[in-house]
């Protein structure tokens, strides 16, 4: 079994994509900003991935046209802007 993986990045680069073995669709819909363990755990899991080059991200999806994946897990990365950058 493989999962895609989409991480959006909000406001900053595209969206990147990642086919990964396994199933991590358990990391669907998350939003990196809030600190909670399952976010901790996917964190650590991206980390890990890509210190062992188990994970490489790439920002064409084209690059994954043969729809090799069973799992979709889409993960946003939101960093607020702070109040100053608003006004």
């Amino acid at each position: 079994m493989k999962t895609l993986i989409i991480l959006d990045k909000v406001g900053t680069i595209g969206m990147q994509y990642a086919l990964v073995e396994g199933d991590v669709s358990k990391y669907n819909g998350l939003v990196l900003n809030r600190d909670t363990e399952v976010e901790k755990e996917c964190v650590n899991f991206l980390t890990e991935g890509l210190k062992t080059d188990t994970i490489r991200f790439a920002d064409n999806l084209n690059l994954f046209s043969n729809r090799s994946w069973n799992k979709t897990a889409v993960i946003v990365y939101y960093e607020p802007i702070p109040l100053k950058y608003v006004i």
